[in-house]
């Protein structure tokens, strides 16, 4: 199945501190868009890796062949129309063993433009800054995960502040939000 790269919609997804649960959003996000039936979702990671164990893969991936995109892309291979499709979501991720800090710039580009999927969630946590402004300058739409720990918040402050220096519409997501979150502060 060949997807036009004109009709993919990719949201890029990013957490302002560590653990802000990028992750988790990711996720979710594609499950529900595969409920829905009338999109086809992919999750990218192309910052740091870790939901291939946390997801467990190796399980749903038991018995049947995982590609490894990651591991294409720096080979040179071709990794267009490539699917590891489970419970309608074409999972992309890296699993353990493997390292993100291998692909540069042009490779995490080509992962995207050439993902399977109507909607693509790419997970940037963890991109260098050097190479984040250009990806999310290349997304349709951008979430920025806040975890409203007053740490998590004032760990965040210095790339909340690049964000905001780029000029791109972001949209922020408070995250576990719960009765102790002031919503003034």
């Amino acid at each position: 199945m060949l997807i036009d790269p004109r009709d993919k919609y990719k949201i890029g997804i990013l957490g302002l501190s560590q653990g802000a649960g990028s992750g988790f959003l990711a996720s979710v996000l594609a499950g529900a868009v595969s409920e829905e039936g009338r999109y086809s979702p992919a999750v990218l990671e192309l910052g740091k890796g870790g939901l291939y164990e946390v997801l467990g893969m190796e399980r749903r991936f038991a018995g049947r062949p995982y590609f490894s995109f990651h591991q294409a892309v720096t080979g040179s291979f071709r990794i267009r129309g490539q699917v590891n499709e489970d419970r309608g979501v074409n999972w992309m991720l890296l699993p353990r063993g493997e390292e993100l800090e291998k692909l540069d710039l042009y490779e995490k580009l080509r992962l995207v433009e050439n993902a399977a999927g109507d909607v693509v969630f790419c997970r940037l946590s963890g991109v260098p800054r050097e190479e984040l402004g250009r990806l999310l300058r290349d997304m349709d739409s951008i979430l920025a995960l806040i975890d409203p720990l007053p740490s998590a918040v004032a760990e965040g402050h210095d790339m909340a502040c690049y964000l905001r220096s780029l000029g791109l519409p972001i949209h922020y997501v408070i995250n576990k939000f719960n009765a102790g979150v002031d919503r003034r502060e």
